[in-house]
């Protein structure tokens, strides 16, 4: 189809490995910092903040700031780590949260009116393109340019803070970048003498052997209908052989007999799983593993604070963390995540930036994380006492670097078009009801190639 290699940003995906690759480097060797972790003295000079905090109170004091944001452990991070910000500078920052589809749902329709509802948007990678290309949200490389000492953007992880732009502007600034890994019972793997999968087969016989000893299910994942659906079988889909583009020249390629395999082994694992998973999007997801009800778990890097809280997990301090097992074609995740951007028909976009400034900062982010925030800066993901301290960091790191495996390959998560997120219901839909049976696997990637090649015909004509 005409256009599409160029719709597709096949380019980016190149530039992509490029950034990512020498983190991944560093991971892989055992987390040796990219930089150091102690910060330069100048970065978390106490004055330095104290006075650009003032110069804040002095600009916007008796002021409000309005945020669109998801039910995400980060927002709760970052209801706490925004406190001194409004103590010190008299502004009032208020968090309107909401589940992910709606508030995905709610962006978009103020964007397509040009709402000035919100100063803030808690941007999904899925839909950065959309709302960067549109101009609902601004670019923001000058005002990265001119942050203070303390901000220190380059610290922010390259893997994560390179899928926020667009067309080489940067739209987003990450707030809580995830990849996928396996969260498993140690304890219940200990007592059987299990390991740690490291294929999926393994993953299928052990969950069906937990499942049939009946004190826990198997395993957990997402299988809502729609986008969170899509999410997961992305997991399957690239270790199994399947595409979503083709990497050389952009074409939808999802039609395949390994694509419909990754199906069919999702369909496999559902013997395995607790009843009603095909309903389950991450609440579900989370409380499955949180409340003891399964053995495995698979789901994003982010959920690590969350199943490790005490006050929320049953089974914390119980808990292992492993990189996705391999698939016939190999081992591979993606990179997802959040970010916040500046609305673009907001009136007060130089206090919605000194907001974000203080949320994003290095200053901050070990507060942040302290209150259960995900890591996204190199500076505090190789911080020993953070290694120590949080079981997850670990496998995080490994699931990176099967990430930068994907990458590598021209192949990606989230396509970069702004036609992702219809592109992704459609995946979804149709792989929802393969799951259920109401069609076959190749009935699925059939209809999937079928409404894609339609929608991308559509935009093109």
């Amino acid at each position: 189809m005409s256009g599409r290699s160029a719709r597709f940003r096949l380019p980016f995906l190149v530039a992509l490995v490029a950034l990512f690759l020498p983190m991944l480097v560093a991971l892989g060797s055992g987390g040796a910092a990219a930089q150091d972790a102690t910060p330069s003295a100048s970065a978390y000079d106490p004055a330095s903040v104290q006075a650009w905090l003032a110069e804040v109170k002095a600009k916007h004091e008796g002021e409000t700031i309005v945020m669109s944001v998801s039910a995400h452990p980060s927002t709760t991070a970052f209801q706490e780590t925004i406190k001194p910000f409004e103590e010190a500078t008299g502004v009032k920052v208020e968090f309107d949260v909401m589940e992910e589809g709606a508030m995905l749902e709610k962006q978009l329709l103020e964007c397509g009116s040009a709402s000035n509802t919100y100063d803030i948007y808690q941007v999904a990678v899925e839909a950065v393109t959309q709302m960067g290309e549109t101009g609902c949200i601004v670019p923001l490389d000058d005002r990265v340019a001119q942050a203070p000492a303390f901000y220190d953007f380059e610290d922010l992880m390259p893997a994560y803070r390179d899928i926020f732009t667009v067309n080489d502007q940067t739209f987003g600034i990450p707030t809580a970048g995830e990849s996928v890994f396996l969260i498993y019972r140690k304890d219940l793997f200990d007592a059987a003498g299990i390991e740690a999968p490291k294929t999926w087969e393994e993953l299928e016989q052990i969950a069906k052997q937990f499942h049939d000893g009946g004190e826990v299910e198997g395993v957990a994942f997402r299988a809502q209908k729609g986008w969170q659906f899509t999410y997961t079988y992305s997991i399957f889909l690239f270790p199994f052989g399947g595409m979503m583009l083709d990497p050389e020249t952009g074409d939808v390629a999802i039609d395949s007999p390994e694509s419909a395999a990754a199906l069919d082994f999702m369909k496999a694992l559902k013997a395995s799983a607790p009843v009603g998973i095909e309903s389950f999007s991450f609440p579900e997801s989370f409380a499955a593993m949180q409340n003891g009800k399964v053995a495995m778990l698979i789901e994003a890097t982010a959920a690590g604070p969350e199943m490790e809280d005490p006050s929320k997990s049953t089974v914390a301090g119980k808990l292992g963390y492993a990189p996705l097992p391999a698939g016939p074609a190999g081992a591979y995740t993606g990179v997802w995540g959040w970010a916040y951007g500046i609305n673009a028909s907001s009136e007060k976009q130089d206090l919605a930036w000194d907001v974000i400034t203080w949320l994003t900062s290095r200053y901050t982010s070990q507060d942040y994380i302290n209150a259960g925030g995900i890591v996204s800066r190199s500076s505090a993901f190789n911080d020993p006492a953070n290694r120590q301290k949080y079981p997850y960091f670990e496998a995080t790191g490994e699931a990176l670097v099967q990430a930068g495996d994907l990458s590598a390959k021209g192949l990606s998560v989230v396509p970069k078009t702004p036609l992702w997120t219809q592109m992704s219901d459609i995946i979804g839909n149709y792989g929802s009801e393969a799951f259920v049976g109401q069609m076959t696997s190749a009935e699925a990637v059939a209809k999937m190639q079928e409404d894609i090649d339609a929608l991308f015909a559509e935009e093109g004509s």
